[in-house]
């Protein structure tokens, strides 16, 4: 009752009153958009190819994924001691993560021997987190190589990509 009183006697305690009801429900809203949508850091540089764009393009099917987050596949040259470094890596993609599958597609340079590796990015913080050495987030190679406690060698996920492309799917690994 009293601040019924003080609102009609004083017209800008009222604006004020107001605007802050409204700040607050706009920040509520905002709160609970952004824990539903996070924004995710892709750039366009991280862009898939166009599936069926070309004839020499390298079709990768990823598995056991979720919808969170970002899942990022990389294309490696044949370069054995470098495999899994930035100076075999051809290309990166990023795209957001969806539930179960999903594919993507990479325009190869040539035909020869290639090797890819994925990994589920859940916290979309564009970094393969690991625990201890070890992954820390689902990853995978081509072939779906048996995996030792060693870096895996360019060998075992190599596969050949001729003049009319090539098709493979991984499954993510968890870490559980």
């Amino acid at each position: 009752m009293q601040s019924a009183r003080i609102a009609r006697a004083n017209p800008a305690y009222l604006a004020r009153a107001t605007l802050a009801s409204l700040c607050a429900l706009l920040w509520t809203t905002i709160s609970a958009l952004s824990e539903e949508a996070p924004i995710l850091d892709i750039r366009p540089d991280e862009a898939a190819a166009v599936c069926g764009a070309h004839p020499l393009q390298i079709e990768v099917t990823v598995s056991n994924t979720s919808a969170q987050g970002i899942l990022a596949v990389e294309l490696y040259e044949e370069n054995a001691p470098d495999f899994l470094t930035a100076r075999a890596r051809l290309h990166r993609i990023r795209v957001p993560a969806e539930a179960d599958q999903q594919t993507v597609c990479f325009d190869a340079p040539a035909p020869g021997l290639y090797a890819v590796a994925t990994y589920h990015d859940l916290d979309a913080d564009r970094r393969f987190d690991r625990k201890w050495f070890l992954p820390d987030e689902p990853f995978g190679l081509s072939n779906n190589p048996r995996l030792r406690l060693r870096k895996p060698r360019f060998e075992e996920a190599a596969f050949s990509v001729g003049e009319e492309g090539a098709s493979i799917s991984i499954a993510l690994r968890g870490v559980d």
